[in-house]
């Protein structure tokens, strides 16, 4: 699937875009929180209009806020996915990883741990691969050549060389470059979702919260389609094995087992991810199964 060049803000974004902790450039906007009265709670019903609004409005109490009220959890800050500017700038090389992320993902992979534990140096064999996939890998190679992202490399029997030093080259690799491609998709199947079942949505990221002992969490997206909501993680570390902490992470929010979802990008092995699912009760997928996964995980959660 390619990306979109521009997405549709979900909200009025007119303020000012806050550094995002994970990365260099923040693709959100900051919201500030609302306190709920029940004229407000009235005031969000669901609009059944022809096409599914957005809840875009800040003096609204959405699903997200009421759900997380209800529960005891705080809201200390959220915002809204801003990405039209990284789009505008790196659309490209976003769209020719998204196009072939389903067999260029080991590489990335590889590239991400050359950054943690070999100061960028890499080297990939494409041998190994099928025909068709090393063609992918290839194109994805030349794209990252052509947009800067080596200080040297080598494209031949061997893919090796040196990436970047560059602040923003290395923020991208090891991982911004997943966020952004989770918004972007998200934003697309859940609007695409709500207005199949004419129902408002709305879609926050870098949501910081608190529980009444003052515990303090941070997840990477919200999102609610009429008063169900859902949450998704994203992890792009080498080493990560820690499931346990995102069962408590969701148990914490009361999203599990349905409405969960954490996308590991070195998690390559489908059979692998299955029996993972199956002990800690939560959606995990890589990237190349996100779209469908997300899509499963919200049918699931309004035909069941």
């Amino acid at each position: 699937m390619m990306l979109k060049k521009y997405v549709q803000p979900i909200a009025d974004t007119s303020t000012s875009a806050s550094p995002d902790v994970k990365s260099t450039a923040s693709p959100c906007a900051t919201v500030t929180s609302v306190p709920i009265t029940d004229e407000v709670i009235s005031q969000a019903a669901p609009d059944k209009s022809e096409s599914a609004p957005t809840v875009n409005n800040e003096k609204l109490a959405s699903a997200i806020d009421k759900h997380l009220a209800a529960n005891c959890i705080n809201v200390l800050e959220k915002h809204y996915p801003e990405i039209e500017s990284e789009l505008n700038e790196i659309g490209y090389l976003l769209n020719g990883i998204a196009e072939h992320i389903g067999e260029a993902e080991d590489l990335i992979h590889t590239l991400r741990k050359a950054i943690a534990e070999n100061d960028g140096k890499f080297s990939y064999n494409p041998k190994k691969l099928p025909a068709e996939q090393r063609e992918s890998v290839q194109k994805v190679m030349l794209i990252l050549k052509q947009c800067g992202i080596f200080s040297e490399v080598t494209i031949f029997n061997t893919y090796s060389g040196m990436v970047s030093t560059a602040t923003r080259v290395r923020s991208f690799i090891s991982g911004l470059w997943l966020e952004l491609f989770s918004q972007q998709h998200g934003i697309e199947i859940i609007s695409e979702k709500a207005k199949q079942l004419n129902l408002p949505y709305e879609v926050l990221c870098n949501v910081k919260v608190a529980d009444k002992e003052g515990v303090q969490h941070e997840i990477d997206l919200m999102f609610s389609i009429g008063e169900k909501v859902f949450a998704i993680e994203q992890k792009s570390g080498v080493n990560f094995f820690d499931y346990d902490r995102y069962r408590l992470l969701a148990e914490y929010l009361h999203l599990i087992p349905d409405r969960f979802m954490l996308v590991n990008s070195t998690l390559l092995d489908k059979d692998a991810t299955k029996c993972i699912t199956y002990f800690y009760r939560y959606y995990i997928c890589n990237s190349a199964d996100y779209v469908s996964t997300l899509s499963a995980m919200i049918d699931k959660a309004f035909n069941s």
